[in-house]
């Protein structure tokens, strides 16, 4: 609290400050002077200040201490209305610490229709002159903490609650959506470049699909994006031949140069307003529900949507956070409907690790590691390969090492094209480890990929969120020193409605096998079969990953290697 720092957009509104004072035990006041107070520009508005004109107010508290009471009253001015004849306006209460008395009081014009919803048990509504005046009180006299796991889960899946308090002019979401598509219809229209741009790039397509995927791809991976929130900038797209010029965009932007492309090629593709963190409430049309523009493109019964902003996702791939989400879709300006994203991605999640190598007598290990993927472990892969220049992927490549825990060295990194999206992502590379750990106890560990699933505690009360469903594959071969034979150990298959993992070793021709496969089939694991799912994890050594990898796979794999005929013993763990 020592630095308060109070946001604004400069285009539209003044922050007036009217004090800032620090109250002293001993009954002495503090007041903080104006020159403590700095009018900088927000982050957001430094690293794209084309796309937003936010500014904060920092104020430099003075003299505030342990046990002192900060007082401060600031006041927005709004001078300039964001849509000419629209308001609305969003609250949430302070949900942490101890809030003795918070009060929340909002006045319109008494005669204008407005949408109201927040807490009924402490709202009051009363009128004085030509206003109408809402009011609502709030308090929270004990710092009672809400449950991580469901709060981290909610976060994850952009699935928040709504804000407390919302009012909106606005009286339907039909009045909402011919609002933006009046503001992009033109912007779409496409010029006489950006027909040339998109016969440049389906020349010679006849088929449509062809065209929908070249066109795709080129806005996806060519055009940088600009992370600004929808409404944290101006509401209107740029035109989508200013954005074929630029080369990077906001997300109404880049949708717009893909709608205006595809509409060059005879493709029809609609705008669809999106949250990414919050759940939509559907009572309060508003402006404020969305912070994000994607793409629908009606296909017979089914539809696709398209999202170019993570640059590197393949063709209808919706991040987490989209899906499962009411999306305001306007299909022209007479048809304007919320319409609820798919659950999954279009395709089979899948990964397959695979790691063939050969122990020496002295300890040293040799291998070669192939990881493909599909879904959504590829697009954070493909987008940490695209962030980093060519000469950087051997370094990229040896902190994945490292991450999965294996502490060797790698070379020879082969890495496909992260631009094409049209197929799984695939990068192999060589891996040395000398001294591997556990030499001396005599014992070796099948390597293999870790498989990482979130925990339960004992008291869960929630069910347990475990994604779309993915097929996750682990192989490995590991040739043995002459001489030396494993006591492979036994097989595992475990199989509920959630979840299934199998893990399957033996020995061929002197060297040891191991194949591990788990394959999530539910979204989540219901309250009632969170034993059943413990168990699971027990068998995964998931937890044991989280807290200490090197014990991820040594627990239930472990291998002893013996000499024929003496009893000597040698170990290998998998990393």
């Amino acid at each position: 609290m020592g630095l308060l720092s109070l946001p604004f957009q400069a285009a539209a509104q003044t922050v007036t400050i009217d004090y800032v004072r620090v109250l002293k035990g001993d009954g002495s006041t503090v007041t903080t002077p104006p020159e403590n107070v700095q009018d900088l520009d927000a982050e957001i508005t430094r690293s794209a200040p084309f796309y937003s004109d936010l500014r904060e107010k920092h104020i430099a508290v003075k003299g505030l201490g342990r046990g002192d009471v900060l007082e401060y009253q600031a006041r927005w001015q709004t001078t300039k209305p964001l849509i000419a004849g629209q308001f609305w306006f969003q609250y949430s209460f302070h949900h942490e610490g101890i809030v003795l008395d918070e009060r929340l009081e909002i006045k319109t014009p008494s005669g204008r229709a407005v949408k109201v919803k927040g807490p009924q048990a402490t709202q009051t509504v009363t009128t004085e002159a030509n206003s109408r005046v809402y009011t609502w009180t709030y308090s929270r006299l004990q710092d009672t903490k809400e449950d991580e796991q469901k709060k981290g889960t909610d976060t994850v899946l952009g699935r928040l609650p709504p804000p407390d308090v919302q009012i909106s002019s606005f009286q339907s979401w039909d009045e909402v959506g011919r609002w933006y598509w009046n503001l992009q219809k033109d912007r779409i229209e496409p010029t006489a470049a950006i027909r040339a741009k998109a016969a440049e790039l389906t020349k010679g397509m006849t088929d449509e699909s062809a065209k929908l995927l070249a066109l795709y791809s080129f806005v996806s991976t060519q055009y940088r994006y600009i992370g600004i929130a929808f409404g944290l900038g101006r509401y209107q797209p740029h035109s989508a031949e200013d954005v074929l010029t630029n080369n990077y965009g906001d997300c109404k932007d880049k949708h717009t140069l893909l709608a205006s492309l595809l509409q060059a090629a005879g493709i029809t593709l609609y705008p669809a307003l999106i949250n990414s963190s919050f759940k939509l409430d559907p009572d309060v049309p508003s402006p404020a529900q969305f912070d994000h523009v994607i793409g629908y493109l009606p296909q017979g019964k089914e539809a696709v949507w398209l999202d170019t902003t993570p640059e590197v996702g393949p063709f209808g791939y919706l991040v987490t956070r989209l899906r499962d989400k009411q999306a305001l879709v306007m299909a022209g300006n007479k048809s304007i409907e919320l319409v609820t994203t798919p659950v999954d991605p279009p395709f089979p999640s899948k990964q397959l690790f695979k790691i063939e190598g050969k122990l020496s007598n002295d300890g040293t290990f040799e291998a070669k590691v192939e990881d493909t993927a599909r879904g959504d472990v590829e697009v954070p892969l493909r987008a940490a390969f695209r962030q980093v220049s060519q000469s950087q992927w051997k370094d990229l490549v040896q902190q994945i090492s490292f991450a999965l825990n294996y502490a060797g060295n790698v070379s020879d990194v082969s890495v496909s094209s992260p631009e094409s999206i049209g197929e799984p992502f695939h990068f192999s590379y060589s891996y040395l480890r000398k001294d591997y750990p556990d030499w001396s106890n005599h014992q070796i560990t099948a390597p293999g990929l870790p498989f990482f699933m979130p925990t339960a505690k004992d008291d869960a009360k929630y069910p347990v969120w475990l994604g779309p469903s993915l097929e996750t594959i682990s192989e490995s071969r590991v040739e043995l020193p002459k001489g030396y034979e494993p006591q492979v150990p036994a097989n595992v298959d475990l199989k509920y409605d959630f979840a299934e993992y199998h893990a399957a070793y033996y020995e061929d021709r002197g060297a040891l096998h191991a194949k591990r496969r788990l394959v999530v089939k539910l979204h989540e694991v219901p309250v009632a079969e969170l034993a059943d799912y413990r168990t699971l994890l027990r068998s995964c050594k998931t937890m044991w990953a989280n807290m200490c990898r090197h014990h991820l796979v040594r627990h239930h794999c472990r291998t002893q290697l013996k000499r024929a005929p003496s009893t000597a013993q040698l170990s290998m763990p998998c990393r």
